[in-house]
This record gives C-alpha cells, structure tokens and sequence, in this order.
C-alpha cells in the first residue's frame, strides 16, 4: 500500500484523537416561529426569531490542567434564525466569550457573561431567565458548592461594584442584589419553578 493511501488516514485518526482529548463542542439553539397575527381586521404572518428565546450558536470547551484545576471556556453567538445576521452588529461573540479557570476554590471567570443575577432567577424565572443580561469586562466568583455567594466587578473607568446574593436548594431561589458607586436600584426576588 502506497505512503500517500496511507497518510490521510493516519491523519485524521490524529486529529480525530486530538479532538476528543481537547474538550470542545459545537451548541447551540434555534428558535424560529411562524406567526399569525390577526388585528383589527388586519392579518400578518410571517417567520419571527426568538419566540421564545434567543437563537445561539457557540463553541465551549475545558481542558484538565492537572491537580483538581480545569481551564474552561465559551464564545456564543446570539443570531437571527430567520436572517441568519448576528443579534449583536459589529460583536461576533455578542452573547457571552469569557475563560475561566475552576478548582477546589470554586470559578474564576473573566468576559463577557451572564451576570451573577442570572444563577439565581434562572431557576424560577418563568421565561427561562431570557430578560436576565450579559455584561463586558467582568470578573465573576463562585463556590465550588452553588453559587451561594457571587460578586462581579466592572473593569472600567467607571467604577461599579455589584453584590448578589443567592440560595438554591431544590427548583426554589431566593436574592437579594445591590448596585453601589451611585445606583439607586435594589431588587428582591423569591420564587419557585417546578421542572418536569
């Protein structure tokens, strides 16, 4: 058997290999519904993206660095399903693209992410948390155990601390947030979701 039959086999049995040891996969979710809307005697139908949720396309991926410690990452799309445009003009990774580094001490993640709002009313929030925001320049803390405490902070000239606290135990959440640096917002939330 010739070297050159051979070579584009051996190939990708390698890369293939490398693949499965790096971690990475491809995610995503498409929300596309066709519309009926009748108003007024009028009726319009039509294709509409994000009924219900925003459509995504994403790349995440972790790799074992050894001793407990894991480095992780995501970079996440936010598009339009029936146009195929990103959400985001001029972001190609609008949705989130942050790294991480997680251990025995919990998460450390730096970019653009939910914020830490988001672990607690994702839980009982009854449109899947889809009103719950992404921030740029932040770095986000949580246990190892829940995010039974999580802080971010805002890497810019304008300085801004937000504190959130949370507790999640079986579907039910409760939080309390606070914005500091001359906000005047406070939010409290309790609820309950049932998954089935």
């Amino acid at each position: 058997m010739k070297l050159s039959r051979v070579m584009p086999l051996l190939l990708a049995c390698v890369f293939q290999q490398a693949a499965a040891q790096s971690g990475v996969s491809v995610y995503g979710v498409v929300d596309l519904a066709v519309v009926s809307d009748r108003d007024s005697g009028k009726a319009a139908t039509g294709v509409n993206s994000g009924q219900q949720t925003a459509s995504r396309l994403g790349l995440k991926g972790n790799e074992d660095l050894g001793g407990g410690m894991r480095a992780s990452f995501v970079v996440e799309s936010q598009i339009e399903a029936d146009t195929g445009n990103p959400s985001f003009a001029g972001r190609p990774f609008g949705s989130q693209s942050w790294v991480g580094l997680s251990g025995a001490f919990g998460s450390v993640k730096l970019g653009r992410m939910f914020t830490p709002y988001f672990g607690a009313i994702a839980t009982n929030d009854p449109f899947d948390a889809d009103v719950v925001h992404k921030n740029d320049r932040h770095i986000q803390h949580a246990s190892a155990t829940q995010l039974a405490l999580g802080y971010y902070y805002t890497l810019s000239k304008r300085t801004n601390l937000y504190l959130v606290g949370s507790n999640l135990r079986n579907g039910s959440a409760a939080s309390y947030q606070a914005t500091l640096a001359g906000g005047t917002r406070r939010l409290v939330a309790a609820g309950m979701r049932h998954q089935f």
